[in-house]
């Protein structure tokens, strides 16, 4: 049907092709609607004209002229009505558009038709010798012409009507007296031509309006398919009421949820009251109520309601006033939605949000916002905040895997809920608890600290293992120690690091003197962060002398620190807080290239350095000490890397692998402090050494005490079977170490062989070949720092 989109062609883009289809197939059943009308008029006329005409010469002409017209009117009739009927079956389907195509031709043709007949009229019937009958003949012919308004609905239709109609005037005018007939020619064309025109124009708005008319069509039966499935199948439906506000269109699931069918219900029933008996809570209908009191709108009203079946379900409406076209109130139209997973989501993840999902304690955020509002009433209701810290749940994980400890965290959060009905238990994350408790006196909450420590002292039967933990807790009153979350729970974590720092498996409360300590330690890390930046840290070195001959061998790096306005820092201060904010491990690379380097000119010297546990059990330590060998050109045998037994306590293959990689570059290991704290001599199996350094604490007194002489020879002989050398360290009296020189053949270090130095007092005291520790007092440290 490519002809028939010139129309819409001439508007802009083509339509969509259906919708074009359904455009034609009404031009064309109005097209026969007006033929059925029309044509029988046709004939009416031609007959008119045979009686106004007859006893002429041209008898035979108008009995054509009727038989003809009476044909074409009978096809005309017979096809309008075929065609009438077929516009109304359904569109798409080849036989109606096959049909439609057809009817376009059809008519087109017999508009033709049409025409060729109505031009003999003119062509025959003027007379120049009769200008009565020449009028009717021009009547006749304008009046025929209008006739193009009725089939002016399909395109080029009235162009083949009335373009035969003109040509047959024009033959007729011919014979008129001139130059009359040219007059009423051109008024002809003229007329013709206006015609034409505003039929051409009909029949592109007359296309426009049948499109149009498809379209809405078809978007309403979008529109329809649309709100059907939406009320029969989304989780959302379309209610109304009547002016009474009685529920007039509701869906099913909506009327059974209210006990019965919409219809069943009694005439008085309204939308309002049917809510507020369904509800749980009758005030939470008060939005709608009052809207719909008021015929104002209201949007988004939730209400829980209890269904016939006694279920509990969540609601949200909408709705507005409506009226007819008139304006009168007619009732209220809405929407409703079920919202009750909805609303059940909400609260699980409101759950999971103030929630720890393994034990199913309130997590942080509980616990900071019940601090809020436990601190805004202190004044009146004081309480107790317990800070509390498992001691051993990084040995359990690190042995015995995540799961065994997620259901170890889960069995002491059992045991804390235990406690005391009054207490507030809470899971500030991995393995950190908290506990809230009112108190009327500070002894209460330290009874709740003894309790949870028991509690948590007891061993835990998970998996078939016995676990046993332990923990350290810090206690802050408030408003005793702050009134305020933060400050609490500031004061809280320093009682609990007074705890830890005083041995674990206690408790302990806030002292003033903690944030002394605690702003000192934070001073004491940014300085020395700040020095090792600018180069402001220092090594000092303490000689190691060969017992027997007073050589120097070779010397210990100590860390020395100075602190302007203060003095030096002891390392047994720095080391703890450099170790616990992990800055040791910068200090140690600083002081493995600061030592080497400095001992790098005397090639006969070894050097010592102390490893913290930290930077030890880092996977590229290794690395970092060959490239200070490879930095610094000294020979790896005169490096020694000192490690502790607390650092082999927790070995595992990292460490074993790192001693071993470092004896393959050559380096030495040294086990420093022998003797003292857990020691055991399955260490000497299970590594390899080089040295051991026996502790001071087994040369005090060994002048005096035969039993720690008999150790200390004890241990040398040991060494001397398992091929390892010995340094004994802090020598301080020349008793000492005579003592030591009947029993060793090794090495000794000490303030009575030389106090710690820097290194330029370092190199002033090798000029001198030997140390006669025998005979003479050890050396003093220019700077006066042991």
């Amino acid at each position: 049907m490519a002809d028939t989109f010139h129309s819409s062609r001439a508007e802009g883009a083509p339509p969509d092709r259906r919708l074009v289809e359904q455009a034609n197939a009404g031009l064309l059943g109005e097209t026969a609607q007006l033929t059925m009308m029309v044509t029988p008029s046709y004939l009416l006329t031609t007959l008119a004209t045979a009686v106004l005409f007859r006893g002429g010469s041209s008898a035979a002409y108008l009995i054509g002229l009727n038989v003809t017209m009476a044909i074409l009117v009978a096809i005309a009739l017979i096809a309008a009505n075929h065609y009438r009927r077929l516009t109304r079956l359904p569109s798409g389907t080849p036989p109606v558009l096959r049909g439609l195509r057809r009817g376009f031709v059809f008519f087109r043709t017999l508009s033709a038709a049409f025409g060729l007949t109505w031009a003999s009229i003119p062509a025959v019937l003027f007379d120049s010798t009769s200008v009565g009958y020449d009028l009717v003949v021009v009547g006749i012919a304008t009046g025929v012409i209008a006739y193009t308004y009725v089939i002016g609905t399909i395109l080029h239709a009235s162009s083949l009507f009335i373009a035969p109609i003109v040509c047959g005037s024009f033959f007729g005018l011919a014979h008129c007296p001139q130059p009359f007939g040219l007059y009423l020619a051109i008024l002809l064309v003229l007329y013709a031509a206006l015609v034409a025109t505003f039929t051409h124009r009909l029949s592109v708005l007359a296309f426009q309006r049948e499109l149009s008319k498809a379209t809405v069509l078809v978007q309403n039966e979008t529109i329809g398919l649309l709100l059907r499935d939406f009320h029969f199948e989304a989780s959302d439906w379309l209610w109304e009421t009547d002016e009474r506000g009685r529920l007039s269109i509701a869906p099913d699931r909506m009327a059974a949820m209210l006990g019965a069918p919409v219809a069943a219900l009694p005439e008085d029933t309204t939308l309002t009251g049917l809510l507020a008996a369904a509800a749980t809570d009758a005030a939470a209908t008060a939005p709608i109520v009052t809207a719909m009191a008021l015929r104002q709108p209201f949007s988004d009203v939730a209400l829980e309601l209890r269904t016939a079946l006694g279920e509990l379900r969540w609601w949200r409406l909408s709705g507005r006033p409506a009226g007819d076209r008139d304006g009168p109130f007619t009732g209220y139209r809405g929407v409703g939605s079920d919202i009750t997973q909805m609303r059940r989501d909400e609260e699980r993840i409101g759950y999971l949000a103030s929630h720890d999902t393994l034990t199913a304690m309130p997590n942080r955020s509980s616990f900071l916002d019940a601090m809020e509002v436990a601190c805004h009433a202190c004044a009146t209701r004081p309480f107790a905040l317990l800070y509390v810290d498992l001691d051993g749940f990084k040995a359990v994980n690190d042995s015995h895997g995540h799961t065994l400890g997620d259901h170890l965290l889960t069995a002491v959060a059992n045991r804390l809920r235990e406690l005391d009905p009054a207490c507030a238990a809470y899971r500030l994350g991995g393995d950190e608890f908290a506990l809230i408790l009112p108190i009327t006196c500070a002894r209460e909450a330290e009874r709740l600290a003894d309790g949870t420590l028991a509690a948590l002292g007891q061993p835990f039967a998970i998996d078939g293992l016995s676990l046993t933990v332990g923990a350290s807790v810090g206690i802050a009153l408030a408003p005793a120690d702050a009134d305020d979350p933060a400050s609490l729970l500031h004061r809280a974590d320093l009682a609990l690091y007074g705890a830890r720092t005083g041995g674990k498996g206690r408790w302990a409360r806030f002292d003033p003197a903690l944030e002394t300590r605690v702003h000192r330690r934070r001073m004491l890390d940014g300085a020395m962060r700040e020095a090792l930046a600018c180069d402001r840290l220092d090594l000092h070195y303490q000689p190691i002398v060969d017992i027997q001959t007073g050589h120097i061998v070779g010397a210990e790096a100590l860390l020395r620190f100075y602190l302007p306005g203060e003095g030096w820092v002891t390392p047994s201060e720095l080391i703890p807080i450099a170790e616990a904010t992990g800055f040791v491990r910068e200090i140690g690379r600083w002081a493995l290239m600061r030592a080497c380097r400095d001992m790098s000119a005397w090639p006969d010297l070894g050097i010592a350095v102390n490893i913290s546990p930290i930077h030890f059990r880092q996977p590229d330590f290794c690395d970092e000490v060959s490239h200070v060998l490879d930095a610094t050109a000294i020979e790896p045998c005169r490096l020694e890397i000192e490690v502790t037994e607390s650092m082999l306590m927790e070995s595992g293959p990292a460490i074993t692998g790192t001693v071993e990689r470092l004896r393959a570059l050559g380096v030495r290991i040294a086990l420093d402090d022998f003797g003292t704290g857990y020691a055991s001599l399955s260490y000497l199996r299970q590594f390899t050494f080089d040295k051991i350094k026996i502790d001071r604490a087994f040369v005090i007194g060994i002048d005096r005490d035969p039993e720690i002489a008999a150790i200390v020879g004890a241990i040398h002989t040991m060494a001397d079977a398992l091929h390892l050398s010995v340094t004994v360290e802090g020598v301080e009296t020349h008793a000492q170490l005579q003592a030591l020189r009947a029993l060793s053949h090794g090495t000794v270090q000490g303030f009575h062989i030389g106090q710690a130095r820097p290194i330029a007092a370092f190199a002033d005291l090798l000029d001198a070949a030997t140390i006669a520790a025998a005979v003479r007092p050890a050396v003093t440290s220019p700077v006066g720092m042991p």
